[in-house]
Protein backbone atom coordinates (compact mmCIF):
# COMPACT_ATOMS: atom_id res chain seq x y z
CA UNK A 1 0.00 0.00 0.00
CA UNK A 2 2.88 2.53 0.90
CA UNK A 3 4.76 1.66 -2.33
CA UNK A 4 1.62 2.69 -4.28
CA UNK A 5 1.04 5.98 -2.85
CA UNK A 6 4.67 6.53 -3.41
CA UNK A 7 4.03 5.82 -6.75
CA UNK A 8 1.91 8.20 -7.33
CA UNK A 9 3.17 10.90 -5.29
CA UNK A 10 6.46 10.58 -7.88
CA UNK A 11 3.98 10.43 -10.84
CA UNK A 12 1.99 13.64 -9.40
CA UNK A 13 5.55 15.67 -8.69
CA UNK A 14 6.97 14.56 -11.78
CA UNK A 15 4.38 15.87 -14.14
CA UNK A 16 3.57 18.68 -12.46
CA UNK A 17 4.75 22.18 -14.27
CA UNK A 18 8.71 23.33 -12.64
CA UNK A 19 7.51 27.01 -12.15
CA UNK A 20 9.22 28.34 -9.62
CA UNK A 21 8.17 30.64 -6.71
CA UNK A 22 9.43 33.79 -7.93
CA UNK A 23 8.02 33.45 -11.59
CA UNK A 24 4.69 35.33 -11.79
CA UNK A 25 1.73 33.49 -13.11
CA UNK A 26 0.13 35.57 -15.70
CA UNK A 27 -3.36 34.99 -17.52
CA UNK A 28 -4.92 36.58 -20.19
CA UNK A 29 -8.99 36.63 -21.24
CA UNK A 30 -10.54 38.28 -24.20
CA UNK A 31 -13.80 39.34 -23.86
CA UNK A 32 -16.63 37.55 -26.56
CA UNK A 33 -16.94 40.99 -28.25
CA UNK A 34 -13.02 41.72 -28.70
CA UNK A 35 -12.98 44.74 -26.99
CA UNK A 36 -10.96 44.04 -23.69
CA UNK A 37 -8.97 42.06 -22.26
CA UNK A 38 -8.82 40.57 -18.34
CA UNK A 39 -5.49 40.12 -17.20
CA UNK A 40 -3.77 38.64 -13.81
CA UNK A 41 -0.46 39.32 -12.17
CA UNK A 42 -0.45 36.22 -10.61
CA UNK A 43 -0.41 38.37 -6.83
CA UNK A 44 -3.88 39.93 -5.91
CA UNK A 45 -4.79 42.29 -9.18
CA UNK A 46 -6.88 41.51 -12.13
CA UNK A 47 -6.52 44.33 -14.85
CA UNK A 48 -8.96 45.50 -17.46
CA UNK A 49 -7.65 46.17 -20.36
CA UNK A 50 -9.07 48.10 -23.72
CA UNK A 51 -7.63 46.15 -26.30
CA UNK A 52 -7.40 48.83 -29.45
CA UNK A 53 -5.17 51.22 -27.04
CA UNK A 54 -4.15 48.49 -24.46
CA UNK A 55 -4.91 51.34 -21.74
CA UNK A 56 -6.36 50.37 -17.74
CA UNK A 57 -9.66 50.43 -17.69
CA UNK A 58 -10.08 49.08 -14.30
CA UNK A 59 -7.75 47.18 -11.92
CA UNK A 60 -9.80 45.02 -9.28
CA UNK A 61 -7.38 44.14 -6.55
CA UNK A 62 -7.87 42.64 -2.79
CA UNK A 63 -7.15 38.73 -4.19
CA UNK A 64 -5.30 37.14 -1.68
CA UNK A 65 -3.56 34.31 -4.01
CA UNK A 66 -5.06 34.70 -8.00
CA UNK A 67 -3.20 31.01 -8.68
CA UNK A 68 -5.80 30.52 -11.59
CA UNK A 69 -7.86 31.36 -14.55
CA UNK A 70 -10.24 34.34 -15.12
CA UNK A 71 -12.82 34.33 -17.64
CA UNK A 72 -15.57 36.41 -18.69
CA UNK A 73 -18.78 34.75 -18.81
CA UNK A 74 -20.31 34.67 -22.98
CA UNK A 75 -22.24 37.51 -22.79
CA UNK A 76 -19.32 39.32 -22.01
CA UNK A 77 -21.09 41.22 -18.67
CA UNK A 78 -19.45 39.52 -15.98
CA UNK A 79 -15.88 38.10 -14.97
CA UNK A 80 -15.09 34.94 -12.85
CA UNK A 81 -11.78 35.16 -10.91
CA UNK A 82 -10.39 32.05 -8.62
CA UNK A 83 -8.62 33.13 -5.46
CA UNK A 84 -7.16 30.30 -4.09
CA UNK A 85 -10.43 27.91 -2.72
CA UNK A 86 -13.04 31.04 -3.57
CA UNK A 87 -14.53 32.19 -6.55
CA UNK A 88 -15.33 35.74 -7.15
CA UNK A 89 -17.67 37.15 -9.20
CA UNK A 90 -17.69 40.64 -11.07
CA UNK A 91 -19.91 42.52 -13.32
CA UNK A 92 -20.04 45.26 -15.59
CA UNK A 93 -19.81 47.96 -16.39
CA UNK A 94 -16.00 47.89 -15.69
CA UNK A 95 -15.02 51.74 -15.04
CA UNK A 96 -13.48 52.50 -11.70
CA UNK A 97 -16.48 53.61 -9.96
CA UNK A 98 -19.10 51.71 -11.54
CA UNK A 99 -17.57 47.96 -11.42
CA UNK A 100 -19.54 45.71 -8.87
CA UNK A 101 -18.74 42.83 -7.37
CA UNK A 102 -21.83 40.18 -7.21
CA UNK A 103 -20.60 37.61 -4.62
CA UNK A 104 -17.85 35.37 -3.27
CA UNK A 105 -18.39 31.47 -3.59
CA UNK A 106 -16.51 29.44 -1.73
CA UNK A 107 -15.57 25.97 -1.93
CA UNK A 108 -16.97 23.74 0.92
CA UNK A 109 -16.86 19.74 1.02
CA UNK A 110 -19.80 18.20 1.11
CA UNK A 111 -20.68 18.30 5.02
CA UNK A 112 -20.30 21.86 5.00
CA UNK A 113 -16.54 22.18 5.88
CA UNK A 114 -13.29 24.62 4.07
CA UNK A 115 -10.66 22.54 2.94
CA UNK A 116 -8.06 23.78 3.97
CA UNK A 117 -4.95 23.82 1.57
CA UNK A 118 -6.78 23.21 -1.34
CA UNK A 119 -7.20 25.49 -4.60
CA UNK A 120 -9.42 25.66 -7.48
CA UNK A 121 -6.96 25.36 -10.37
CA UNK A 122 -10.07 25.36 -13.16
CA UNK A 123 -13.02 27.18 -14.46
CA UNK A 124 -15.42 27.30 -17.40
CA UNK A 125 -18.35 28.94 -18.24
CA UNK A 126 -21.26 27.13 -19.64
CA UNK A 127 -20.76 28.25 -23.15
CA UNK A 128 -24.46 29.31 -24.39
CA UNK A 129 -26.04 31.26 -21.07
CA UNK A 130 -23.32 31.45 -19.04
CA UNK A 131 -26.05 31.15 -15.67
CA UNK A 132 -23.63 28.05 -15.23
CA UNK A 133 -20.15 27.43 -13.93
CA UNK A 134 -18.09 24.54 -13.69
CA UNK A 135 -15.07 24.47 -11.54
CA UNK A 136 -12.38 21.90 -10.57
CA UNK A 137 -10.46 20.89 -7.65
CA UNK A 138 -8.03 17.56 -7.70
CA UNK A 139 -10.16 14.53 -9.20
CA UNK A 140 -13.79 16.54 -8.65
CA UNK A 141 -15.86 18.41 -11.06
CA UNK A 142 -18.74 21.11 -9.53
CA UNK A 143 -21.32 22.72 -11.57
CA UNK A 144 -22.61 25.67 -9.62
CA UNK A 145 -25.44 28.46 -10.11
CA UNK A 146 -23.18 31.55 -11.45
CA UNK A 147 -26.37 33.74 -9.53
CA UNK A 148 -27.28 32.11 -6.63
CA UNK A 149 -24.23 29.91 -5.66
CA UNK A 150 -26.23 26.78 -5.61
CA UNK A 151 -24.71 23.13 -6.40
CA UNK A 152 -26.09 21.92 -9.73
CA UNK A 153 -24.04 18.44 -10.18
CA UNK A 154 -20.98 17.49 -8.80
CA UNK A 155 -19.26 13.78 -9.91
CA UNK A 156 -15.73 12.47 -9.91
CA UNK A 157 -14.92 8.69 -11.52
CA UNK A 158 -11.68 6.00 -9.76
CA UNK A 159 -9.57 6.56 -12.64
CA UNK A 160 -10.01 10.38 -13.83
CA UNK A 161 -7.09 10.49 -11.00
CA UNK A 162 -6.03 14.76 -11.10
CA UNK A 163 -7.89 16.75 -13.24
CA UNK A 164 -5.46 18.90 -15.16
CA UNK A 165 -7.17 20.94 -17.65
CA UNK A 166 -10.96 21.07 -18.80
CA UNK A 167 -13.03 22.27 -21.43
CA UNK A 168 -16.72 23.02 -21.49
CA UNK A 169 -16.91 23.30 -25.25
CA UNK A 170 -20.99 22.63 -25.58
CA UNK A 171 -24.43 23.09 -23.68
CA UNK A 172 -24.09 19.07 -23.13
CA UNK A 173 -20.11 18.16 -23.43
CA UNK A 174 -17.40 18.58 -21.09
CA UNK A 175 -13.96 17.96 -22.00
CA UNK A 176 -11.43 16.95 -19.56
CA UNK A 177 -7.59 15.94 -19.51
CA UNK A 178 -5.98 13.81 -16.35
CA UNK A 179 -2.46 12.82 -14.87
CA UNK A 180 -2.72 9.62 -16.68
CA UNK A 181 -3.23 10.80 -19.98
CA UNK A 182 -6.80 10.43 -20.55
CA UNK A 183 -9.03 12.74 -22.04
CA UNK A 184 -12.53 11.98 -21.07
CA UNK A 185 -15.67 13.37 -22.62
CA UNK A 186 -18.66 13.66 -20.25
CA UNK A 187 -22.15 14.62 -19.56
CA UNK A 188 -22.38 18.35 -18.38
CA UNK A 189 -24.92 17.69 -16.26
CA UNK A 190 -24.27 14.18 -15.07
CA UNK A 191 -21.15 13.23 -15.10
CA UNK A 192 -21.49 10.10 -17.52
CA UNK A 193 -18.92 9.37 -19.48
CA UNK A 194 -19.53 9.04 -23.18
CA UNK A 195 -15.82 8.52 -24.40
CA UNK A 196 -12.25 8.11 -23.75
CA UNK A 197 -9.62 9.28 -25.88
CA UNK A 198 -6.07 7.58 -24.72
CA UNK A 199 -3.25 7.22 -25.75
CA UNK A 200 -0.26 4.00 -24.63
CA UNK A 201 2.89 6.08 -26.81
CA UNK A 202 5.90 5.51 -24.62
CA UNK A 203 7.58 8.60 -22.89
CA UNK A 204 4.52 10.80 -23.25
CA UNK A 205 4.42 13.04 -20.03
CA UNK A 206 0.76 13.85 -18.27
CA UNK A 207 -1.42 16.36 -20.60
CA UNK A 208 -0.84 20.27 -19.48
CA UNK A 209 -3.12 21.96 -22.01
CA UNK A 210 -5.77 20.88 -23.83
CA UNK A 211 -8.39 22.45 -26.29
CA UNK A 212 -11.19 22.31 -28.48
CA UNK A 213 -11.65 23.46 -32.15
CA UNK A 214 -14.54 26.08 -32.97
CA UNK A 215 -16.12 23.05 -34.51
CA UNK A 216 -16.20 20.99 -32.11
CA UNK A 217 -15.10 18.11 -33.56
CA UNK A 218 -11.33 18.04 -33.06
CA UNK A 219 -9.22 18.14 -29.59
CA UNK A 220 -5.51 18.95 -29.00
CA UNK A 221 -3.51 18.53 -26.16
CA UNK A 222 -0.44 18.91 -25.12
CA UNK A 223 1.78 17.25 -22.87
CA UNK A 224 4.62 18.12 -20.54
CA UNK A 225 7.44 16.88 -22.73
CA UNK A 226 6.55 19.02 -25.99
CA UNK A 227 4.34 16.43 -27.48
CA UNK A 228 1.11 18.05 -29.33
CA UNK A 229 -1.46 15.69 -29.99
CA UNK A 230 -4.90 16.03 -32.00
CA UNK A 231 -7.87 13.93 -32.17
CA UNK A 232 -10.30 14.34 -34.96
CA UNK A 233 -12.78 11.60 -32.90
CA UNK A 234 -14.20 14.32 -30.21
CA UNK A 235 -17.32 13.36 -31.07
CA UNK A 236 -17.50 9.17 -32.14
CA UNK A 237 -19.49 6.68 -30.54
CA UNK A 238 -16.79 4.58 -30.29
CA UNK A 239 -15.72 3.96 -26.87
CA UNK A 240 -12.30 4.24 -25.52
CA UNK A 241 -10.42 5.64 -28.81
CA UNK A 242 -7.02 4.49 -28.49
CA UNK A 243 -4.08 7.10 -30.42
CA UNK A 244 -4.26 10.04 -31.31
CA UNK A 245 -4.56 10.92 -35.47
CA UNK A 246 -1.98 13.30 -35.65
CA UNK A 247 0.96 13.49 -33.09
CA UNK A 248 3.73 15.92 -33.42
CA UNK A 249 6.78 17.32 -31.50
CA UNK A 250 6.71 20.93 -31.92
CA UNK A 251 8.73 21.77 -28.99
CA UNK A 252 12.01 20.82 -28.34
CA UNK A 253 11.43 17.90 -26.20
CA UNK A 254 15.35 17.49 -25.65
CA UNK A 255 15.12 20.36 -22.68
CA UNK A 256 12.48 19.41 -20.22
CA UNK A 257 11.70 23.15 -19.78
CA UNK A 258 9.71 22.80 -23.25
CA UNK A 259 6.82 21.15 -21.68
CA UNK A 260 3.31 22.36 -23.57
CA UNK A 261 2.09 25.05 -21.19
CA UNK A 262 -0.99 25.80 -23.06
CA UNK A 263 -2.29 25.60 -26.22
CA UNK A 264 -5.51 27.42 -28.17
CA UNK A 265 -7.22 26.63 -31.45
CA UNK A 266 -8.27 30.17 -33.18
CA UNK A 267 -11.82 30.54 -33.64
CA UNK A 268 -11.78 31.92 -37.06
CA UNK A 269 -8.47 30.25 -38.91
CA UNK A 270 -7.16 26.65 -39.24
CA UNK A 271 -4.43 27.79 -37.41
CA UNK A 272 -3.06 26.95 -33.73
CA UNK A 273 -0.88 28.53 -31.11
CA UNK A 274 1.10 26.70 -28.10
CA UNK A 275 3.48 27.81 -25.67
CA UNK A 276 5.60 26.35 -23.90
CA UNK A 277 8.04 26.18 -20.23
CA UNK A 278 11.04 27.85 -22.07
CA UNK A 279 9.76 30.80 -23.61
CA UNK A 280 8.42 29.86 -26.83
CA UNK A 281 4.96 30.09 -28.19
CA UNK A 282 4.46 28.47 -31.96
CA UNK A 283 1.64 28.65 -34.51
CA UNK A 284 1.26 26.43 -36.48
CA UNK A 285 -1.10 24.63 -38.97
CA UNK A 286 -3.15 21.45 -37.43
CA UNK A 287 -3.12 19.59 -40.36
CA UNK A 288 0.70 19.69 -41.71
CA UNK A 289 2.35 20.68 -38.01
CA UNK A 290 4.07 23.42 -40.37
CA UNK A 291 5.15 26.04 -38.43
CA UNK A 292 3.73 29.89 -39.42
CA UNK A 293 5.80 31.77 -36.97
CA UNK A 294 7.66 31.14 -33.43
CA UNK A 295 7.72 33.73 -30.99
CA UNK A 296 10.83 33.45 -28.91
CA UNK A 297 10.52 35.03 -25.12
CA UNK A 298 14.23 34.07 -23.99
CA UNK A 299 15.24 30.87 -22.18
CA UNK A 300 13.43 30.05 -18.72
CA UNK A 301 10.50 31.99 -19.72
CA UNK A 302 7.49 30.45 -18.31
CA UNK A 303 4.36 31.25 -20.33
CA UNK A 304 1.17 30.41 -18.77
CA UNK A 305 -1.33 31.52 -20.68
CA UNK A 306 -2.09 32.62 -24.72
CA UNK A 307 -5.57 33.25 -26.10
CA UNK A 308 -6.63 34.16 -29.76
CA UNK A 309 -8.90 37.07 -29.79
CA UNK A 310 -12.44 36.21 -30.78
CA UNK A 311 -12.00 37.49 -34.74
CA UNK A 312 -9.15 35.18 -34.61
CA UNK A 313 -6.68 38.60 -35.92
CA UNK A 314 -4.43 38.40 -32.72
CA UNK A 315 -2.57 36.45 -30.64
CA UNK A 316 -2.71 37.72 -26.59
CA UNK A 317 0.67 36.49 -24.41
CA UNK A 318 2.58 38.40 -21.73
CA UNK A 319 6.12 39.47 -22.25
CA UNK A 320 8.82 38.53 -19.01
CA UNK A 321 7.84 42.20 -18.05
CA UNK A 322 4.16 41.14 -17.62
CA UNK A 323 3.38 43.46 -20.00
CA UNK A 324 0.63 42.69 -22.88
CA UNK A 325 1.39 41.89 -26.34
CA UNK A 326 -0.62 41.28 -29.18
CA UNK A 327 0.71 39.26 -32.41
CA UNK A 328 -0.80 39.14 -35.68
CA UNK A 329 -2.34 36.18 -37.65
CA UNK A 330 0.01 34.85 -39.84
CA UNK A 331 -1.22 36.88 -43.48
CA UNK A 332 -0.36 33.52 -45.06
CA UNK A 333 -3.28 31.75 -43.69
CA UNK A 334 -5.62 34.94 -44.02
CA UNK A 335 -8.15 34.49 -47.20
CA UNK A 336 -7.40 37.49 -49.44
CA UNK A 337 -10.84 39.41 -50.39
CA UNK A 338 -11.70 38.74 -54.00
CA UNK A 339 -12.49 42.06 -55.88
CA UNK A 340 -16.46 42.63 -56.40
CA UNK A 341 -17.02 45.65 -59.14
CA UNK A 342 -18.80 48.23 -57.95
CA UNK A 343 -21.99 48.67 -58.29
CA UNK A 344 -22.90 52.39 -59.12
CA UNK A 345 -26.58 53.45 -57.78
CA UNK A 346 -28.98 55.17 -60.44
CA UNK A 347 -31.92 57.10 -60.19
CA UNK A 348 -34.94 56.48 -62.33
CA UNK A 349 -35.36 59.26 -64.82
CA UNK A 350 -38.91 60.02 -65.60
CA UNK A 351 -39.56 60.34 -69.29
CA UNK A 352 -39.66 63.77 -70.84
CA UNK A 353 -43.06 65.69 -71.27
CA UNK A 354 -44.30 65.33 -74.54
CA UNK A 355 -44.61 68.75 -76.65
CA UNK A 356 -48.33 69.31 -77.72
CA UNK A 357 -48.88 69.41 -81.23
CA UNK A 358 -49.44 72.78 -82.81
CA UNK A 359 -51.70 73.46 -85.65
CA UNK A 360 -48.70 74.62 -87.73
CA UNK A 361 -45.78 72.31 -87.20
CA UNK A 362 -42.79 74.40 -86.80
CA UNK A 363 -39.92 73.88 -89.20
CA UNK A 364 -36.75 73.72 -87.02
CA UNK A 365 -38.03 72.45 -83.53
CA UNK A 366 -36.94 68.86 -82.28
CA UNK A 367 -39.21 67.08 -80.22
CA UNK A 368 -36.72 64.46 -77.83
CA UNK A 369 -38.29 60.80 -78.17
CA UNK A 370 -36.19 59.21 -76.18
CA UNK A 371 -34.28 59.58 -72.62
CA UNK A 372 -31.24 60.92 -71.81
CA UNK A 373 -28.17 58.50 -72.41
CA UNK A 374 -26.50 59.66 -69.51
CA UNK A 375 -28.06 58.17 -65.70
CA UNK A 376 -26.82 60.49 -63.21
CA UNK A 377 -25.62 59.21 -59.99
CA UNK A 378 -26.85 61.38 -57.56
CA UNK A 379 -30.69 61.77 -55.72
CA UNK A 380 -31.59 64.59 -57.51
CA UNK A 381 -34.11 64.30 -60.33
CA UNK A 382 -33.81 66.19 -62.92
CA UNK A 383 -36.56 68.01 -64.39
CA UNK A 384 -34.59 68.66 -67.63
CA UNK A 385 -33.11 67.15 -70.31
CA UNK A 386 -30.10 68.91 -69.82
CA UNK A 387 -26.59 67.04 -67.86
CA UNK A 388 -27.99 67.49 -64.09
CA UNK A 389 -26.23 69.46 -61.33
CA UNK A 390 -25.36 67.60 -58.06
CA UNK A 391 -27.05 69.59 -55.17
CA UNK A 392 -25.24 68.36 -52.18
CA UNK A 393 -21.35 67.40 -52.28
CA UNK A 394 -20.86 64.25 -49.40
CA UNK A 395 -18.91 64.91 -46.61
CA UNK A 396 -17.06 62.16 -45.41
CA UNK A 397 -18.11 61.24 -41.64
CA UNK A 398 -15.15 61.35 -39.49
CA UNK A 399 -15.41 58.86 -36.01
CA UNK A 400 -15.17 60.80 -32.78
CA UNK A 401 -12.29 60.34 -30.28
CA UNK A 402 -12.52 57.39 -28.13
CA UNK A 403 -13.81 58.33 -24.50
CA UNK A 404 -10.83 56.96 -22.44
CA UNK A 405 -10.79 56.83 -18.87
CA UNK A 406 -8.12 55.58 -16.55
CA UNK A 407 -7.30 54.35 -13.08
Amino acid sequence: MIKHILIIVFLVISTLPTQTQDEETLYVSWSPDGSMIALTDGQSNVSILDSFSLETMNVLNGFDNIGGKVEWSPDGLRIAIVDSDEIEFWSSPWSPSESNQDYIYIHLDTNGNRIVGRGINIIQWEPSLGGELAYVMLDRIRIINTISGNTISEYTAPYWDLIFEMVWYSPERILTANITREIARIDALTGVISNVLYTSSPGINAPNALDVSPDRQNAIIGYGDGYVHIWRTVETTEFFTYEPDYLFINHNISDIGDGITSVDWNPIYNVIASSDHNGKIRIWNPDTGEEYDLIDLGAGVYITSIEWSPDGSQLAYTNPSGELQLFPVPEEIVPQATPQPSVIPTTAVPPPTPVPPTPVPPTFTHTPTNTPSHTPTFTHTPTHTSTPTPTHTPTPTRRGKRDRRAL
